[in-house]
């Protein structure tokens, strides 16, 4: 009798060590924040984001445009405006940009939606006041 003789081929198998690109967020979203500010004044801010993103799929810049109610807000205090988001970067579904003074996190939910909280310190004249609250957006 001949012995049965098994042999195993080993084949490396070559993997990619890469993450899923991020989702991509370019375009324009709906935006509103809800603000509370250090003094006890609350603001409602709505308006729009216009983002790119780069290349890299990591880094994005954009503007954001926005018009806020306050109450309790000293005279002539405003929140109305535009701004340009700095350090922008997204990783998977974290997000996180600045604009301004105020420092901004998140998640990405779907490729339709975003929200999270953001604090800033923001001179106004001669005080500083420390904004803290929540946001969200959707395409």
């Amino acid at each position: 009798m001949y012995g049965i003789c098994v042999r195993i081929l080993v084949i490396p198998i070559l993997f990619s060590c890469s993450t899923d690109p991020a989702a991509d967020i370019s375009g324009t979203w709906s935006f509103a924040e809800t603000i509370n500010s250090s003094t006890g004044f609350t603001c409602e801010a709505t308006g729009e984001l216009l983002l790119a993103q780069f290349r890299d799929n990591n880094r994005f810049t954009g503007q954001r445009a926005r018009t806020a109610t306050c109450t309790g807000a000293p005279a002539g205090f405003s929140l109305d405006g535009a701004q340009t988001l700095v350090n922008a970067e997204i990783s998977g579904a974290d997000m996180m940009f600045e604009i301004d003074f105020c420092n901004y996190e998140g998640m990405l939910s779907g490729n339709n939606a975003m929200s999270g909280s953001f604090l800033c310190p923001e001179p106004v004249g001669q005080q500083t006041f420390t904004f803290a609250g929540t946001w969200a957006a959707s395409r």
